[in-house]
């Protein structure tokens, strides 16, 4: 069986679930893969935000649930569009914009030049940098980070991840 993890959301499932993330374009998934094998999983997306914030969020519910450390974090989604911190590429611009008022000029596509260094896919160092906020944030020794910009992320019940 596969838990429904919608954009917004957090879930949780047990040993033997996976978690579908359905379609992405602009999201971001993570999972956590406990020492009971369950699985606690949260899907950010630009307009449906996990609040108060995804790792936040994710580690409040691993903590409540009492069932272990967790072994492995699998973030997959569309490293264009958010930060290592896990800010937005909106929220970001909008912020670059308040600082630099000839930057609210640019096109659309300039902007996203302009951003583009900030994202997790502009750099290894950047991509590195993610990873090791959820390694620290999330408790997990082992992490892994797939940059998947369009289509369906699952992760099979074995705990792997499904890009397809």
């Amino acid at each position: 069986m596969s838990v429904t993890c919608k954009e917004g959301h957090i879930v949780v499932a047990g040993p033997a679930d996976g978690i579908d993330f359905g379609g992405v374009t602009s999201c971001m998934t993570i999972t956590c893969i406990l020492a009971d094998k369950s699985k606690v999983a949260a899907h950010d997306a630009i307009d449906k935000r996990v609040r108060p914030q995804i790792i936040y969020a994710i580690k409040s519910r691993v903590t409540a649930l009492n069932k272990g450390k967790v072994e492995r974090v699998i973030a997959a989604g569309a490293g264009s569009c958010w930060t290592p911190f896990l800010q937005s590429q909106r929220e970001l611009w909008e912020g670059l914009k308040k600082n630099s008022p000839n930057l609210a000029k640019l096109t659309d596509m300039q902007a996203l030049y302009q951003c583009a260094p900030f994202l997790i896919s502009g750099s290894q160092e950047n991509k590195n940098k993610f990873l090791d906020i959820l390694k620290r944030d999330l408790g997990a020794a082992q992490t892994s980070y797939t940059n998947y910009d369009f289509g369906r992320i699952q992760i099979t019940a074995g705990g792997e991840l499904d890009l397809g």
